[in-house]
């Protein structure tokens, strides 16, 4: 039995923009906090799944991140976790 449910993080907020075309998948990457580095938070590309118009699904792995096209900002999917506390029953 489920005794709790939540996600995390509680609060999520997501990149609204013009153009049809969402941003495609990212992970973050490691950050340049070398002594002399730029101290950057730093994105990777990744794995993108691509929704045709009759259902079907392919996938890419893009060279780049663009948030933003000619039609402006691309939308982006914020990364929600659910989670669950439960109890078992014997």
């Amino acid at each position: 039995m489920v005794q709790e449910l939540w996600l995390y993080p509680p609060l999520a907020f997501s990149r609204l923009g013009r153009s049809k075309i969402p941003c495609d998948s990212f992970r973050w990457g490691p950050n340049d906090v070398h002594p002399r580095g730029t101290g950057k938070t730093t994105i990777e590309p990744t794995q993108t799944l691509l929704v045709a118009e009759d259902g079907t699904l392919t996938s890419k792995l893009p060279d780049k991140i663009e948030f933003k096209d000619a039609d402006g900002f691309k939308p982006v999917c914020p990364f929600l976790g659910c989670v669950a506390r439960r109890k078992l029953i014997w």
